[in-house]
């Protein structure tokens, strides 16, 4: 089990059904970890893709449109 640093921040977000979603998240961050979770069944999901766009933007990649919610988090996890 890990434990997560005081210095973390974290980004939650939401976005409507769409096979294509770009989070603008500003943790200046080019490694965060991506959470998504799909909006009807509460499932965590793996999306097709995550990809870094910048420092600040994540763009999400799905399969099949769905609208989906989750959380970015910039920070350190201890080993």
């Amino acid at each position: 089990m890990s434990l997560i640093y005081p210095n973390t921040f974290h980004y939650d977000f939401n976005s409507p059904s769409n096979t294509v979603h770009i989070i603008t998240h500003n943790l200046g961050d080019l490694q965060p970890l991506t959470q998504v979770i799909r909006d009807d069944t509460n499932e965590v999901i793996i999306p097709t893709s995550v990809v870094i766009t910048s420092a600040n933007v994540v763009t999400i990649n799905l399969f099949v449109a769905r609208a989906i919610r989750g959380k970015i988090t910039h920070g350190r996890i201890a080993p």
